[in-house]
């Protein structure tokens, strides 16, 4: 489902998606029963704003998604993502602009392996990316510019932990 249009003309709009599967109804017609009593999973949404205030343009954007597999009752996988950035574009004069962006994201993971009781084991990490950039635009003339600008990135990973699953593994 994807639902865009103005919400003041000309000056701000919106977009706004989401997506599911349907894909266990498919899986539960399946003959082999590990297949049939698994499930499988997707889902996102976004969301993107824009506001034009004559000179400077502001745009927000945010986006999630969920994805999740089972494999009968012997293992599990699971993703998400997620991530939101809002951006500033403003033009000083028809020879300076610049662009600000601060920007979030973060990816994980989580497995779950529980076919052997004795080693049955589950693992998750995860990774976040925030970041901060300035880019300006100098026009020098009609067939030169100065691109410059500054960008910090800060990244914080999880590497997770490797631990039994269940009391007998």
């Amino acid at each position: 489902v994807t639902v865009e249009g103005p919400i003041k003309e000309d000056k701000s709009s919106v977009l706004l998606s989401a997506r599911s599967s349907y894909s266990d109804w498919i899986l539960s017609r399946i003959n082999d029963p590990v297949i049939r009593t698994s499930s499988a999973n997707f889902n996102d949404f976004s969301l993107g704003l824009n506001y034009d205030f004559e000179k400077t343009l502001l745009s927000a954007f945010i986006y999630n998604s969920n994805d999740k597999f089972d494999l009968s009752s012997l293992s599990s996988y699971k993703y998400s993502n997620a991530g939101a950035s809002i951006n500033l574009y403003h033009s000083f004069n028809n020879l300076l602009r610049v662009n600000v962006a601060l920007i979030g994201s973060q990816y994980s993971f989580n497995t779950k392996d529980m076919q052997e009781v004795s080693s049955a084991y589950q693992h998750s990490y995860s990774i976040n990316h925030y970041e901060l950039r300035t880019d300006f635009t100098q026009t020098l003339g009609d067939k030169n510019e100065l691109n410059f600008g500054l960008s910090a990135i800060n990244y914080k990973l999880n590497r997770g932990s490797l631990t039994p699953y269940g009391e007998e593994s």
